[in-house]
């Protein structure tokens, strides 16, 4: 599912902290104000979603590690710890991910349409002269 307002420009660029190597021991947990807190009504369009933060792009791969599934289904089910916006970094199988609480126009269990809390993954771009 890719977030309806991916390629939207009227928000500002904002950098996620770079834990080093502390995503690599615990979950690192922080928040991206620029995510609409609501609530909404279930029946009205949700409101547009930042880009991901400098660095990071939506996951696009079929193929998800069992552990950021896990991670995402956690944050979608736990809104005390994880309000709207919450941007997570972990270490997953040796790769730095990240999971961010956003809204999303289907509910992903039932296929509802309407304005819905969601989690979508990201992976941090590459580093170095092979990125560009």
């Amino acid at each position: 599912m890719t977030p309806r307002s991916e390629e939207d420009k009227s928000f500002e660029s904002w950098e996620a902290t770079d834990f080093g190597d502390q995503a690599s021991k615990a979950i690192c947990h922080e928040l991206d104000i620029r995510v609409a807190r609501g609530p909404f009504p279930v029946t009205s369009k949700p409101p547009a979603n930042p880009p991901p933060p400098v660095g990071w792009s939506y996951w696009k791969e079929k193929k998800i590690p069992s552990k950021a599934v896990q991670l995402t289904v956690d944050m979608l089910k736990d809104s005390r710890t994880y309000p709207m916006g919450s941007f997570v970094q972990m270490v997953i199988d040796g790769e730095l991910i990240a999971a961010r609480v956003e809204w999303h126009d289907i509910q992903g269990a039932t296929g509802k349409r309407g304005c819905f809390r969601g989690v979508n993954l990201m992976r941090k771009y590459p580093e170095g002269p092979s990125a560009a």
